[in-house]
């Protein structure tokens, strides 16, 4: 289930009028996460809101999950342990920083990526600064594979660029 849709029907939203709504600018030639986001920074600040980045972080821990996805992890370690082999976890989502860094699962993770804003000094979603677009989500398992951390890339962006060299891919995508 979609966690922005959980957390805007928390708040009384009208889900499906915000989605609608967060749609039409990409007919203008807008980027479909970049609208939302920019439509969720207008909803924060209508009637519902305003959402802050500690409201979205404290109701992520009750939201649904698809079934079986809270001891996914853990199942799939316990199978790939027996084969002699390491899991590694990773969330990529163009869901909400405060939202996905908080789920049940996220310590499960050794990286989360997710959309995020800008805050004014009260918490409230000022403008995005953070957007894992579609294209995003490929870069992002392409810095897994090197063996880049989020650290390393945000330190210097252009590592994904990097060609691999003689070291060979972390994680090859075989």
């Amino acid at each position: 289930p979609d966690t922005t849709s959980q957390f805007l029907a928390t708040r009384g939203v009208d889900v499906e009028a915000f989605w609608s709504r967060s749609l039409e600018p990409m007919h203008e030639g807008w980027d479909p996460v970049t609208s939302y986001l920019h439509a969720f920074v207008l909803e924060s600040a209508g009637p519902h809101g305003p959402f802050t980045r500690a409201e979205m972080a404290a109701v992520a821990p009750q939201m649904a999950l698809f079934p079986g996805v809270a001891d996914l992890c853990e199942r799939l370690s316990a199978h790939i342990t027996e084969r002699g082999m390491v899991a590694e976890f990773y969330l990529i989502s163009g869901g909400l920083a405060p939202i996905v860094r908080n789920l049940p699962i996220a310590g499960q993770c050794r990286g989360i990526w997710a959309s995020d804003f800008d805050y004014d000094d009260a918490g409230r979603p000022a403008f995005p600064r953070a957007i894992v677009d579609f294209a995003d989500k490929t870069k992002r398992l392409v810095e897994i594979s090197k063996g880049l951390t989020q650290a390393d890339t945000q330190a210097n962006p252009y590592l994904v660029n990097d060609p691999v060299g003689a070291r060979g891919f972390r994680i090859p995508f075989t």
